[in-house]
Parts: C-alpha cells; sequence; structure tokens
C-alpha cells in the first residue's frame, strides 16, 4: 500500500519562531525568492493557524497545484529545536467520478420515462461502471506520481523558509 508523501524537516529553532518565519515568508515571497525546484509554479502561499500551516504552490492565479498540510512541533529531548513535517494532500476524486454518474442517472431517468425496462438498460449501465472505476484507477495512480512529483519543491520551500528563519535569528 502506497503512503502519502511526507517531508520531515529538523530546524534549530524554537517552533514559534519557525511558525513566524514561515507566515512572512508565506506573505511576503517574489520569484526570486522561490527555490529554483519551485521556480515553475507561478506563486506560494503559507497560512499558519496555531502550530499548523498550509504550503500551496500554484501554477496559474486560479488554481492549487500543490497542497501540503503540516506543523511544527518542538523537537523531542528539549534542545529547543524544531520539528517540521508536512504531508501532501491528494485532491479529491469527485470531480472526475460524479459526471459520468450524473450522466448515468440523467440518461437512466430519461429512458425510464420512456417507457424502457430495466433489462434493456444493464448492458449500458454496466459499461458505465466500467468506465467510472477506469477513470478512479487513473486517477489515483496520477494523483500519486504528482504527489511524488511536487514533494521536492515543497520540501526546497520549507528548507528556504527555516534557513531565513535561521539567518534573521542569528
Amino acid at each position: 500500500m502506497k503512503t502519502t508523501p511526507t517531508i520531515r524537516i529538523e530546524v534549530a529553532l524554537a517552533p514559534a519562531v519557525v511558525l513566524e518565519q514561515l507566515a512572512r515568508y508565506g506573505k511576503d515571497w517574489h520569484e526570486s525568492r522561490l527555490p529554483p525546484e519551485a521556480r515553475k509554479y507561478a506563486w506560494c502561499a503559507i497560512d499558519v493557524q496555531g502550530s499548523s500551516f498550509e504550503l500551496r504552490l500554484g501554477r496559474t492565479a486560479r488554481g492549487v497545484a500543490v497542497s501540503w498540510r503540516g506543523s511544527v512541533d518542538a523537537e523531542q529531548g528539549g534542545e529547543g529545536g524544531s520539528i517540521v513535517t508536512a504531508v501532501g494532500r491528494l485532491p479529491t476524486l469527485s470531480f472526475t467520478v460524479i459526471p459520468p454518474l450524473l450522466g448515468v442517472a440523467l440518461s437512466a431517468g430519461y429512458q425510464f420515462a420512456k417507457g424502457a425496462r430495466v433489462a434493456e438498460l444493464l448492458p449500458v449501465l454496466g459499461a458505465v461502471l466500467v468506465f467510472v472505476f477506469l477513470i478512479l484507477v487513473w486517477a489515483r495512480r496520477s494523483q500519486w506520481k504528482l504527489a511524488d512529483r511536487q514533494a521536492s519543491p515543497c520540501r526546497a520551500v520549507l528548507l528556504r523558509a527555516t534557513e531565513r528563519a535561521t539567518k534573521s535569528s542569528e
């Protein structure tokens, strides 16, 4: 079973400092500040709430291409460091599944209204269900591949933000 991609970074700063720097980096970024791995994206945002954050990278003004949720926790052992953990979010498949199923439901309702029998519709319904299943398998495989490719730019952004935190606190 494939697991969701995870990023883990150890930082030698207190969690509050790391969260503050993540928030600052997410609001005050420019393409030139993005690491080379993340420059294929048009924009970056890091929203911080409490000890958690959401990192989003987008290719266009309208869509989010990358979305990772994470947290900043105190390092075990009380040395004052932090552990930044982020987990890739796979998009939901509802937009992939709903249109074909809605089409089948509307078509079946229309055919029933015309007087068709269930036995006449079974081959069509079976074919549509097989089609939807194949779409789901293909979409899930594509999502895993995309999540694996997204790990590198997200890690680079988090490293850049925490690197800036280290430099600004010295």
